[in-house]
């Protein structure tokens, strides 16, 4: 299993052909080779690991099996799962489990990016409601067992929007459905964003698309919104001209709403050398005897992928498919933040799809 592939369609002669797609001369073009797009989308179900998509079980799990059925077991009282959510509607988080050992009454704590939930009931078929209005992309649940031990066969939601189709090429990018594109960047100076947005001939009334410029210091801001209706839909694609930050800036292409697709055409970046600004980035990939680990480092973090769990042999340490280490305040690599919410996370994340991509398996 290749960890992370999301299905780029470069097509190089139809790019060639196609010249006048291309983003201006001085501008980097968001499909670019070196940066993966992480395409997002949300899911009923949530997978077992070793996953890569953004709902997943993703750390502190001890995969195990009983009565001819698999589960997820927890290692110790902190586990994390992540889940994609597109839009700030409330949700149930439902679960599948089976109680190992707990005491009478037992509770366990929830906290979903960064809101502590009242303690909810460990029983099995345990569900837990979660509130609207939290940031969109990918999400960590983090569940606080309190000394319980638990064999979850699954979970997942009542409710996900099916996934939206996408396309991706130097020339257009085709979005629809419900789905997010994050690019994210290390920008060496402030940029701009240049390109042009096509809406759907015949849209639904409740599509919208938009960019969303985010940062790790200044939060989430939307630099364009199209939603059907009015004048200017017969003045044909919108030139857009985003003003970028420099630093670690992703850059959210995002669809809602179940109707046909938008264009983003001629997407770049002007104004900024990515690959300079790429600092002491390191890239490797190391053979092991339970499959290859894959390893994307800065100055602050490590990213791990482990696709075949092989950074554990035993039930006293979790199986994960994916490590996440502050190397400043954490320089023994002892503690997984898998599920951290930081654009330079992502933006390592890029860099290791798209270097897996050109390498393959070693």
């Amino acid at each position: 299993m290749r960890p992370g592939r999301h299905r780029l369609l470069l097509l190089p002669a139809l790019v060639l052909a196609c010249g006048r797609e291309a983003p201006p001369g001085d501008a980097t073009p968001l499909v670019d080779g070196r940066n993966a797009p992480l395409v997002l989308t949300e899911s009923a179900l949530l997978d077992k690991a070793p996953a890569y998509s953004g709902n997943r079980f993703l750390s502190g799990w001890w995969p195990g099996r009983r009565d001819g059925s698999s589960g997820e077991v927890n290692v110790g009282d902190r586990v994390v799962l992540e889940a994609v959510f597109l839009d700030d509607r409330e949700r149930r988080l439902a679960t599948r489990l089976e109680i190992l050992e707990a005491g009478p009454g037992a509770t366990f704590g929830v906290r979903i990016a960064g809101v502590e939930l009242p303690p909810q009931p460990l029983v099995p078929d345990a569900e837990v409601p979660l509130p609207g209005g939290l940031p969109l992309g990918r999400l960590p649940i983090e569940l606080d067992l309190r000394g319980a031990r638990v064999a979850i066969r699954a979970a997942g939601f009542g409710h996900a929007w099916q996934a939206g189709a996408v396309d991706l090429t130097e020339a257009a990018i085709v979005q629809g459905g419900y789905s997010a594109i994050d690019f994210p960047r290390r920008l060496r100076s402030s940029a701009i964003l240049v390109g042009r947005f096509e809406p759907p001939a015949d849209p639904e009334p409740d599509q919208r698309f938009a960019v969303l410029i985010d940062t790790d210091a200044g939060g989430s801001e939307v630099a364009f919104e199209w939603r059907p209706g009015g004048w200017r839909d017969l003045l044909g694609p919108r030139r857009l001209r985003l003003p970028l930050p420099a630093g670690f800036t992703r850059i959210r292409l995002l669809a809602q709403g179940l109707g046909p697709a938008g264009r983003w055409l001629r997407m770049g970046i002007a104004g900024n050398d990515d690959e300079a600004a790429s600092g002491n980035l390191q890239l490797s990939a190391t053979a092991g005897r339970a499959g290859t680990a894959y390893t994307a480092a800065s100055d602050r973090y490590k990213l791990v992928y482990a696709p075949d769990l092989g950074l554990a042999t035993d039930t006293t340490t979790s199986r994960d498919a994916e490590y996440v280490f502050d190397l400043r305040r954490d320089p023994a690599e002892s503690r997984n933040l898998a599920g951290a919410r930081a654009v330079e996370i992502d933006w390592l994340r890029a860099r290791l799809e798209a270097w897996i991509e050109r390498n393959g398996t070693p």
